[in-house]
């Protein structure tokens, strides 16, 4: 199994979202397809679940009707 050679660890305030995505994409390029991949996957899976976290609060006030 490959291993990157070192794991870098970031300040938090170094983590600023122009740097995060920086970062997010230099590192990405690092790996090799099958790899992006599911890294592709994962975010898509957060996203999602981002998605149903939401969904029960607009969907109880979009099913009350106006009485």
């Amino acid at each position: 199994m490959n291993r990157p050679a070192k794991t870098f660890k970031y300040p938090v305030n170094f983590l600023r979202i122009g740097n995060l995505e920086k970062t997010l994409l230099e590192n990405l390029r690092l790996l090799p397809t099958e790899r992006q991949q599911e890294v592709l996957d994962f975010v898509q899976f957060l996203v999602q679940g981002q998605k149903v976290k939401q969904s029960p609060n607009e969907s109880s006030e979009s099913s009350i009707s106006p009485t």
